[in-house]
């Protein structure tokens, strides 16, 4: 398993759809849960300081604009690491115990 990192500043751009291609130009392809898993609104609250549905509507109006693409969603922590495994440039996130050959990437403050 390969560790890198992101700051705060940079998780909160990509999964708000501000920030789309990685450093090397891929594709960044959000993988999100249901806005009704815990797991979900914990990371929203935590990670990103929004509530879900803040977050659904600002992905809406980049998707409606033309500005971005809504992230893939899934129904379990299951299918959202089996996705980012299986897609190039794919970002997820997952409770570590679930975690076993993907990529982890350590959120550090500013």
């Amino acid at each position: 398993m390969d560790n890198t990192s992101l700051t705060q500043s940079e998780l909160r751009q990509i999964f708000t759809g501000h920030k789309q291609y990685w450093s090397n130009g891929e594709k960044i392809h959000v993988v999100v849960l249901e806005d009704v898993h815990i797991l979900h609104k914990t990371f929203c609250r935590e990670n990103i300081q929004m509530f879900p549905y803040q977050l659904s509507r600002l992905w809406d109006q980049l998707t409606y604009s033309g500005q971005g693409v809504t992230p893939t969603r899934v129904s379990s922590q299951e299918a959202l690491l089996n996705m980012v495994e299986n897609t190039v440039g794919a970002i997820g996130y997952a409770d570590i115990s679930k975690v076993k050959d993907v990529q982890v990437i350590e959120v550090r403050e500013q």
